[in-house]
């Protein structure tokens, strides 16, 4: 029974492209797991063609290069989702939603000081440009977060 020849460059290959996709999982981003990619494809062509090193190198960095150009930004939607620009997006409409929206303050605001708002049962933090008393009904027009900017309502009627 003969043993395994691990001078073969097709098994060195091999393996160098197993170690990058385990590295992938290990520092996530999507980048090393085409190298890994592209030494797995240099171990296919030494198993058929026996190419010299500097063949394989070249091949290496080309393929990966190659994948990682075409194929990163899809396989990330794929895989982590949608990207950050996505993200602020639905913040932005959320943001959006909540401002012209009406509510009473169940904690004063005072200068410097947050409070608290009521606003379609839940409360939120809250600013003001001037101080406000508690029970006063107020309009959102921002916010940060979940911390609502607002200004009182002149009129005192509206939804709490």
């Amino acid at each position: 029974m003969a043993g395994i020849d691990w001078s073969r460059p097709e098994l060195i290959w091999f393996i160098v492209g197993a170690v990058l996709l385990v590295a992938e999982l290990m520092a996530p981003g999507l980048v090393i797991f085409f190298f890994g990619l592209g030494a797995w494809c240099v171990a296919l062509s030494c198993f058929v063609l026996a190419p010299g090193i500097n063949i394989q190198l070249t091949l290496f960095l080309v393929v990966s290069l190659l994948l990682l150009l075409t194929l990163r930004q899809r396989l990330r939607q794929v895989f982590v989702g949608r990207g950050r620009s996505g993200a602020d997006e639905e913040e932005t409409d959320n943001q959006s939603a909540m401002i012209g929206r009406q509510g009473r303050l169940v904690q004063e605001i005072a200068p410097g000081s947050p409070g608290r708002v009521e606003l379609a049962g839940t409360s939120w933090q809250a600013v003001a440009s001037t101080a406000l008393p508690a029970g006063s009904v107020v309009e959102v027009i921002g916010q940060e977060g979940i911390t609502l900017t607002v200004k009182a309502v002149n009129g005192g009627g509206g939804q709490a």
